[in-house]
């Protein structure tokens, strides 16, 4: 639902025609507290509902979406095994969700169905980018004694 401004309460079928089409149909924020009412473009009707204009996430839920963003990112990158970016990348996004997670954890307001997700997802990512460090590592190696070997047949 979008924000509008209130039309006028009580207004009249006599209400012209620019002011109606100033106010058209839909829910607005009632005159005489909170909820919405339904403006049917001339008058106000009896449905009511509880809720607010203003449906927007809240400070908890956004940290939690950008945990399963970074952690997802992490993860995906990670299982392709993008060559240069194997370990780095999972390990940078899977540790940055790991400490939103954290931080949504101390904010307060419900946990949203999705943070399990981002817990799991960081983690996952952490996971890969730790086994493609273990594989890096291990070539890393496995260059080093080659390139040893070689120097001692130029080199004897």
């Amino acid at each position: 639902m979008e924000s509008r401004s209130v039309p006028a309460a009580g207004a009249a079928a006599a209400e012209s025609a620019s002011k109606q089409a100033a106010h058209p149909p839909g829910w607005y924020r009632t005159p005489e507290g909170p909820g919405l009412r339904y403006w049917d473009g001339t008058k106000w009707t009896e449905s009511y509902h509880p809720g607010s204009l203003d449906d927007s996430p809240t400070r908890r839920e956004l940290i939690w979406a950008l945990a399963l963003g970074f952690g997802a990112t992490g993860g995906v990158v990670g299982f392709l095994s993008i060559p240069i970016a194997a370990f780095y990348f999972p390990l940078g996004f899977g540790t940055a969700g790991a400490a939103l997670s954290i931080v949504a954890l101390t904010q307060e307001g419900e946990t949203p169905w999705y943070a399990a997700v981002a817990i799991i997802a960081s983690i996952a990512a952490l996971a890969l980018g730790i086994s493609a460090y273990s594989d890096y590592s291990d070539a890393q190696e496995g260059l080093d004694a080659a390139q040893q070997e070689a120097e001692s047949f130029v080199n004897p």
